[in-house]
């Protein structure tokens, strides 16, 4: 019979496998005169049922009836696009992780000063002033709950700056990747676009790319965005000439290293927390350790197999070795009356109430 039977052994990650790019279809759209297209497989949404954003023939991004209030923000925005691709665990198995995509026009309050979307200093700097905004009041115990700007690459085969980078959840519960791909249109308006990698394992980032590889989802990601082109109108040729000419020196950073939100408080309680948890870790070890001792288990079967009366007759010994001991560690007094109630599932004032009766029934007897 062993002859038949698999060894078992030790594998790495699941490794997802999506559809295959090659076969994708190329749409494009006009955004006041820019055509911009995208390559995409076929839409496969996690829910069948929901609804699909379709890019329609063109735009017009200068009008402000396309757009519609962003909250809390000085932006207004479109839906360009919606899509998703699922990723199974081999051909013909389950899904085991999926890669959604949004494609935004996004509008900002016209700035003074020369601070034009089209020159890359300035590009950078709202691109930078977004990910704050909305990352970096984030925390964990005085830790950022995110890095980002993470992988922050310059993208050159576009006639506009370009930029994309991830936001990579570290602390607290944890959520999927959320890989950006932004570029401008006009001075004031700009084209985002947000992947979101979620594989279907729960856990930490680690926990999850251990048990799913999240490199085929990113290889898509970066197709994808290798994938768009942007033709730009002739109004929008000019402009790029005329920042060209006017800031010849402006250019992206190659790059650019995760900001820093958290104030020196807050990182003396990330160390304090951080304390914490090595002394909790360090009992716990301390702890597993002596009750793991010879001894420790013998008295530990002693007392799961000792009778009432036994248990009784231990207790007696250990007050009246408290009585005789004063400085000995209490058997009871560390207790409050409140977790003397809670362990007898008794609220403090029936636990008095039954007290009372007892010393009644003592008396009457």
């Amino acid at each position: 019979m062993n002859l038949f039977r698999r060894k078992s052994k030790k594998t790495g990650p699941c490794v997802p496998i999506g559809p295959n790019f090659k076969n994708a279809k190329r749409q494009s759209t006009f955004l006041s005169g820019s055509k911009l297209s995208i390559c995409l497989n076929r839409h496969t949404p996690v829910v069948p049922s929901e609804p699909q954003v379709t890019p329609k023939q063109s735009y017009n991004i200068f009008t402000d009836a396309a757009y519609k209030k962003e909250i809390a923000s000085d932006f207004e925005y479109f839906r360009l696009l919606t899509w998703c691709g699922k990723f199974r665990k081999a051909v013909f198995s389950s899904y085991v992780g999926h890669l959604e995509l949004s494609v935004t026009v996004k509008k900002r309050i016209p700035c003074t000063g020369g601070q034009s979307l089209l020159i890359p200093a300035s590009f950078e700097s709202r691109v930078l002033g977004d990910i704050t905004r909305n990352y970096g009041d984030n925390f964990y115990h005085g830790k950022s709950a995110y890095d980002a700007p993470c992988d922050w690459r310059v993208h050159d085969h576009l006639p506009v700056p370009a930029v994309s980078y991830e936001a990579r959840p570290v602390m607290g519960p944890s959520d999927s990747r959320g890989v950006f791909f932004v570029f401008p249109l006009d001075h004031d308006v700009y084209v985002l676009f947000y992947f979101g990698l979620v594989q279907y394992k729960s856990g930490t980032l680690a926990q999850q790319d251990a048990a799913i590889s999240p490199e085929p989802v990113y290889e898509w990601t970066r197709q994808i965005i290798n994938s768009v082109t942007l033709e730009p109108s002739p109004s929008l040729k000019e402009e790029i000439e005329k920042i060209k000419q006017s800031y010849p020196d402006s250019k992206l950073s190659q790059k650019v290293k995760p900001l820093k939100w958290s104030t020196p408080e807050q990182d003396a309680e990330w160390e304090e927390y951080q304390r914490r948890e090595a002394e909790s870790k360090k009992g716990f070890e301390e702890l597993r350790e002596e009750m793991s001792r010879p001894e420790v288990k013998a008295q530990q079967e002693w007392l799961m197999n000792a009778s009432a009366e036994e248990l009784t007759r231990l207790t007696e010994l250990a007050m009246e070795d408290e009585r005789n001991n004063p400085d000995a560690k209490p058997f009871v007094d560390e207790f409050s009356a409140e977790e003397l109630a809670q362990f007898m599932d008794l609220p403090p004032e029936e636990e008095k109430k039954q007290s009372d009766e007892d010393a009644n029934n003592k008396d009457q007897g």
